[in-house]
């Protein structure tokens, strides 16, 4: 909240905080509740939100596929 807070207060564009915020996301949004912290803390900023389900979607799939290569024995692979 701290840093959405002081970059928008110094007037710093939603596309020049993109890449900060993919970064948040891909460390942050693990699950569906801290996804949708961070999607709460964006007031509504539809691109920044979006960036952060983004990122939930994007690290669900990685496990998804590590856990089935698990499943299927394949532990090398799931890592």
């Amino acid at each position: 909240t701290a840093l959405w807070i002081r970059l928008s207060s110094q007037e710093v564009e939603l596309e020049e905080m993109l890449p900060i915020l993919r970064e948040l996301g891909v460390r942050h949004c693990t699950t569906k509740a801290s996804t949708e912290i961070l999607v709460a803390m964006t007031e509504g900023h539809l691109g920044a939100a979006e960036q952060y389900r983004g990122c939930h979607h994007q690290i669900f799939n990685v496990a998804e596929t590590a856990m089935r290569y698990a499943m299927r024995g394949s532990a090398k692979a799931a890592v």
